[in-house]
């Protein structure tokens, strides 16, 4: 029998693992008094190669000391590598002396020459033993594989303990609450753990069982600080979310929010205690402001539109147009981390932007021209130094013109082009005989009429004029119907009561409405009622209709969602199911 077995092939080799005893050319030789090998390992240890010699043993050896563990005449002693350890067994008529080396313990192994014919297994160990198995035959191939073993298992358990040590850091830092230095504590825990458990795996399944129920230790610790870890940095991210949004810096406030849902959804997966209902609460809260905040820049580009068409004074109107102006063409430069986005038509938006731009530029010149009109008056007067200040005004508002026409609309530059012109003329000293005012003063070279307004339609579909409400239009048919005079709608009045739209008329009017008309229905009775409202109907960006928000009297935004079910005699509330909150708010209106 060969002295140095290799047991990963199986076959007759495997004798000396599973008896005490082999045969031999003459006799049978007797290899321990006690249980063979195979029956002192532990569950899955895998057996590699398995070495002996008659009468060497082992020699344990430290500084300053040294001892040998021989076998009796009779007996052998045997070398068994496996994917955890050595382990050494010594055949004595006394019973067997075992000893066992683990891999993590080791060093180094090596092989070193013994004599003729003869080599031995050489392993150091970190606490400064040389254990030293001869036999004859080379153990070189054996010396490579326990080194490499030797060095997987040293690596695993670095691993291991880094994360242990991280672990026992993060919970220092947590318990001075700082979550942020708990966090970046943490951050290699696991990675480090899947690491050592995958590299052990491939040793053995022995080992990897070793290293696992270390891991699922570890790994325990880890989640219990993990839970509330998550919840507070989630929590801290939620206000820098609201803090970013209120700055109206809206990408930052977009990436705090997935961190905050983020920590939200992992300290629930961490947390089955009471602070679970809390913790749900903050998700949906979070869940339900992400979505609105993906509509809030065109929500308050469209608002801002609407402020400026109130604005009456052009000099004004026209800064608030360009505040529109950029809000829109901001709003396409927007980027959200991720897959989702801010909601926006970028045709519409387009749209919007041209408008506004072609706002701010007639508010613009018109502004010039009422100070080139005043200052033509004071000229007129004789007070030149009153009127240079009003010329120089003018020509503040008819360059910011030239300036936005020059981008957004070059069929104007012409024009505002003839105004600086005249400008010039005045303040050079070509002032008119007779002022005029602004309305009838002349600063082009054409004679076409001046453009009607264009009343551009919502970013959303829905249009800025009273009249073209959904509210307003029933009301014009049925009035047309009867012939009566324009009058509110009387939605309180009995069947066939008083002039106005009667219950069952009213409701056969929204019966005829498409989904679309229906949701522009809504929003029109919130803005009746003082509310200022953006409709999202026609895109599939969100899962809810309308926006709906006012100042006064405290600040509040609303997020509506609406059912149309014209052949339903009712809608109930059992009509309507939640969405999970990952879909966002839906209500019913």
């Amino acid at each position: 029998m060969e002295t140095i077995l290799d047991l990963t092939t199986g076959g007759a080799d495997r004798e000396a693992l599973t008896g005490t005893a082999v045969s031999g050319r003459l006799r049978t030789k007797q290899l321990l008094s006690g249980a063979p090998l195979a029956e002192r390992l532990d569950g899955d240890e895998e057996p590699k190669y398995l070495l002996r010699n008659k009468k060497s043993g082992v020699t344990v050896a430290t500084e300053g000391e040294s001892r040998t563990m021989e076998p009796d005449d009779q007996f052998q002693a045997l070398a068994l590598v496996t994917d955890v350890r050595v382990l050494f067994a010594i055949g004595t008529a006394d019973g067997d002396r075992t000893v066992s080396v683990s891999h993590s313990e080791m060093v180094q192994a090596k092989r070193s020459d013994e004599g003729f014919r003869t080599t031995a297994l050489v392993i150091e160990t970190i606490d400064g033993r040389r254990w030293t198995f001869p036999c004859k035959g080379d153990t070189a191939e054996v010396a490579s594989v326990v080194d490499g073993l030797a060095q997987v298992w040293a690596n695993a358990e670095r691993l291991a303990d880094e994360a242990e040590e991280a672990i026992e850091t993060a919970e220092q830092h947590l318990a001075a609450d700082e979550y942020e230095a708990a966090a970046e504590a943490l951050a290699d825990v696991k990675a480090n753990l899947r690491t050592a458990i995958a590299r052990l795996r491939e040793v053995g399944a022995s080992a990897g069982a070793h290293i696992e129920t270390r891991g699922e230790r570890l790994a325990r610790r880890l989640l219990d600080l993990q839970g509330p870890l998550w919840a507070q940095l989630a929590a801290s991210a939620h206000a820098e979310a609201m803090a970013a949004w209120r700055e109206g810096d809206f990408e930052r406030a977009a990436t705090e929010y997935e961190e905050a849902i983020r920590g939200y959804e992992q300290a629930l997966d961490r947390d089955s205690g009471p602070s679970t209902g809390v913790l749900e609460g903050r998700l949906d809260g979070a869940l339900a402001e992400r979505e609105l905040l993906r509509v809030m820049p065109l929500v308050e580009a469209d608002t801002a539109r609407r402020h400026a068409r109130e604005i009456e004074e052009p000099e004004a109107a026209a800064a608030n147009w360009e505040t529109v102006l950029e809000r829109y063409q901001g709003l396409l430069a927007l980027d959200w981390p991720g897959d989702r986005g801010f909601v926006a038509d970028s045709d519409i938006v387009h749209t919007q932007a041209a408008a506004a731009a072609e706002d701010a530029i007639e508010d613009y010149f018109e502004a010039g021209k009422r100070r080139l009109g005043s200052a033509d008056r004071f000229a007129v007067d004789g007070r030149e130094d009153r009127a240079s200040v009003l010329y120089e005004r003018a020509r503040d508002q008819f360059e910011a013109a030239h300036r936005l026409a020059t981008e957004a609309h070059p069929d104007r530059v012409e024009e505002i082009e003839t105004a600086l012109s005249t400008i010039d003329q005045r303040i050079n000293g070509d002032v008119p005989a007779e002022a005029l005012p602004h309305d009838e003063l002349t600063v082009t070279d054409g004679d076409e009429e001046p453009a009607e307004a264009d009343d551009e339609p919502d970013a959303t579909g829905g249009g800025d004029k009273p009249g073209s409400t959904v509210i307003g239009r029933i009301q014009s048919q049925k009035q047309e119907e009867r012939g009566a005079a324009p009058g509110g709608v009387n939605v309180n009045a009995g069947d066939g009561a008083g002039d106005g739209v009667t219950n069952t008329e009213l409701r056969g009017k929204l019966r005829d409405l498409e989904e679309g008309e229906f949701t522009q229905l809504v929003a029109d009775l919130w803005e009746a009622q003082g509310w200022s409202t953006t409709v999202f109907s026609a895109t599939k960006q969100v899962v809810y209709d309308i926006v709906a928000m006012r100042e006064e009297p405290e600040q509040q935004r609303l997020l509506l969602w609406t059912e149309h079910k014209p052949g339903e005699e009712q809608l109930g509330p059992r009509s309507v199911e939640r969405p999970p909150p990952s879909s966002g708010p839906k209500g019913l209106t």
